[in-house]
């Protein structure tokens, strides 16, 4: 994503930060989409933003894999990986 993300403002001038990016999309990413996943975190920040204009660009970018089918990470990782496993960088 691009910093006009997590840097987007509502009326008040708060930033949307990218606690609140990272913890909607490990509670939206487990089992769906990525352009599900895109949906919400656009949707979320339309409703965090309200009617306040945006100064910055907004660019998302989304890649789901699905792991019971990727013999790279084979039983072992299968175990470690249950939860969603997101960084924000």
């Amino acid at each position: 994503y691009t910093d006009g993300i997590n840097e987007a403002m509502n009326n008040d001038r708060e930033e949307y930060g990218t606690d609140r990016l990272q913890f909607l999309i490990e509670h939206t990413a487990k089992n769906n989409t990525a352009e599900f996943i895109l949906g919400e975190v656009i949707r979320d920040i339309a409703e965090y933003a309200g009617s306040a204009s945006q100064q910055d660009d907004m660019t998302l970018l989304a890649i789901c894999r699905n792991r019971e089918n990727d013999e790279t990470f084979g039983h072992y990782a299968e175990k470690q990986y249950e939860e969603t496993d997101i960084e924000i960088v």
